[in-house]
Order: C-alpha cells, then sequence, then structure tokens
C-alpha cells in the first residue's frame, strides 16, 4: 500500500518520537509523521487520528511508537490527499488518540518521580498487613 506523500515538511534523526508528537500537535500538522522503520502517525490539524505499527494499529500502535528514540519525518497533506489517506487506512472519523500521550506522559512522570526520590512500589504482603492493621485500629 503506497500512501499520499504529499509536501515533507522536515526530518530529524534521533529524536523522542512523544516529542516529534507534541510539536506536531502545538503546530496543527494535518499529514502524518513517519517513524523510520517503525509506522506512522496520522494526525488532522494537530490531533492524533490514527497510528500503525507493523502488526498493530490504533491506540496499541501509538503507545509503542511513543516510546522510541528514532528517525522522524513530518508529511503535510492537503484536504484531498488526506481523504484518500483516511480512507485507505479506514481511520474511524471522529475518533481521537490525543489522550494516549497524556496517560503516557503521567505514567513516565509517575516512574520518575518513584525513582527521583527512591520510592519502591509496596509489596503485596505490606499491602496486606497496612490493611490488617487498619482494619484492627
Amino acid at each position: 500500500m503506497r500512501i499520499p506523500e504529499g509536501r515533507v515538511l522536515g526530518s530529524a534523526r534521533g529524536v523522542n518520537v512523544r516529542e516529534a508528537v507534541q510539536q506536531a500537535m502545538e503546530k496543527k500538522l494535518t499529514g502524518y509523521l513517519v517513524v523510520m522503520g517503525e509506522g506512522i502517525i496520522v494526525m488532522d490539524e494537530g490531533r492524533i487520528l490514527h497510528a500503525v505499527l507493523r502488526n498493530a494499529t490504533g491506540e496499541k500502535a501509538l503507545r509503542r511508537l511513543l516510546t522510541l528514540t528514532t528517525d522522524v519525518e513530518a508529511h503535510a497533506l492537503d484536504e484531498i490527499e488526506m481523504v484518500l489517506l483516511i480512507k485507505m487506512l479506514g481511520i474511524e472519523i471522529g475518533v481521537q488518540l490525543n489522550h494516549v500521550l497524556t496517560e503516557c506522559h503521567a505514567a513516565k512522570g509517575r516512574e520518575e518521580l518513584l525513582r527521583k526520590y527512591g520510592i519502591q512500589e509496596p509489596s503485596e504482603i505490606e499491602v496486606e498487613s497496612i490493611i490488617k492493621r487498619a482494619l484492627e485500629e
């Protein structure tokens, strides 16, 4: 399947895909980001519509792509090219995946804070002990 190339806006080597997506959102990209050797992220006026990654699509693909650091290329599409891409990929109109970016960011922030302050998740035994003590009081 050959997707519309559109106009190449630029490319960057060795970038964090999450940051590239955030920049594309800020610039209100209508088109897609090619995550080299991995997949694409389709956007309309800065909203994430769809993602494709080898054997995954949608939210699952986007979650995986956002973890990568690789080469990224931005392509702008006109209205006709965008309609063609939507039809080719079977993108459901009205569905957005922007929430995935926020959720992944929150999870990453939590992990960084735990690591920064040396906090460890409580074990099952510790949780049971805490609950037991609370119920005894």
